[in-house]
């Protein structure tokens, strides 16, 4: 039995750091914890980070503590801007209410399509 991947990471020859989940369950949220761990010392002047959540389904709990945390503790470059692909599992409506639980050190915006989130975080 195979096991499917939770998350695919990389970062583009632009420089935008790219996330695309495929499931939010505690295996992703702590996959995903390692490798922003893992970064933290690391973070670049501009940071451009696109997290695609169109093929997941809506996050679990434990993914949705994560994922606050982890925004919260990793450290902030002046020039950051995120943008957040969604699909059909109304993915969107989980991402604004997350982001209104903490305070903003970013730009962010959500999209439909990675193409259309990658022109803005170019601009």
């Amino acid at each position: 039995m195979s096991k499917q991947k939770d998350i695919n990471f990389y970062t583009r020859d632009d420089g935008i750091i790219v996330f695309e989940f495929y499931t939010m369950d505690k295996s992703a949220a702590d996959h995903f914890a390692a490798i922003i761990k893992a970064s933290a010392t690391n973070v670049p002047e501009k940071l451009r980070v696109l997290y695609d959540f169109q093929h997941s389904p809506p996050p679990t709990r434990y993914f949705l503590k994560i994922q606050s945390e982890l925004y919260n503790a990793f450290p902030h470059p002046d020039d950051e801007k995120s943008a957040y692909v969604t699909g059909v599992w109304n993915n969107e409506v989980w991402i604004r209410i997350v982001r209104s639980y903490i305070v903003p050190h970013d730009v962010m915006k959500v999209f439909r399509s990675q193409d259309d989130a990658i022109v803005w975080l170019l601009e």
